[in-house]
């Protein structure tokens, strides 16, 4: 009986909270690579561009790979085609991730897929190493222009403290993202880049 003895304020008071975007115990959730393609999750909270963003233009320094020696920007560049790009750290993990990076590249070569690492810290000569060292061909390493670095951060909504960032896009649209990938991860991002990959073939046969 003590529920009904509660004063009237009290229920207008719960149900003027309810639409008010009161935290849901699924926010606290750790968002992994699959809540994050998911729209019924907000990917909006976490760095990055979210599921459904325009990507925008950027200024890369190409140190290696197709592009090495231009600041062609990859958007502007390659325009509509799909393409997997990751802000990373300079790191084992990043290591590891950028020969399954390669693998990926020239696997998928024949579908338009470009697939850029994009380095937030380190420098060209790291990067020439790393390349020369796992026989990176196909897979684009750059560093950011250091006149614009900030400004294509902050657009890509990049939070450096993370130890990578990963955007699928197509059309100009980001269709999947992760933010911390590991390399034990990296099946994932295959599946989903197969998963695009496919379906743009199926409707543009």
């Amino acid at each position: 009986m003590a529920f009904f003895s509660r004063p009237v304020s009290f229920f207008l008071l719960f149900f003027l909270l309810l639409p008010t975007g009161c935290q849901s115990p699924l926010q606290n959730l750790r968002l992994s690579d699959g809540m994050l393609s998911n729209p019924l999750l907000d990917s909006s909270r976490s760095p990055g561009l979210a599921v459904g963003d325009e990507v925008s233009a950027f200024n890369p320094v190409h140190i290696s790979g197709p592009d090495a020696g231009t600041k062609h920007c990859p958007v502007c560049t390659y325009l509509e085609k799909p393409a997997v790009l990751i802000f990373a750290q300079d790191s084992a993990n990043t290591v590891s991730l950028a020969n399954r990076l390669e693998a990926l590249a020239e696997k998928h070569q024949p579908s338009g897929l470009n697939v850029f690492l994009v380095l937030t810290d380190g420098t060209p000569a790291d990067i020439e190493q790393m390349a020369r060292g796992n026989q990176l061909n196909h897979l684009s390493i750059s560093l950011l222009d250091p006149a614009t670095r900030n400004d294509d951060l902050k657009a890509w909504k990049v939070d450096t403290n993370r130890e990578n960032i990963v955007v699928l896009y197509r059309d100009y649209v980001v269709l999947w993202k992760h933010v911390g990938l590991r390399a034990a991860e990296f099946d994932e991002l295959e599946f989903a880049v197969q998963s695009h990959l496919l379906a743009d073939e199926e409707m543009n046969p």
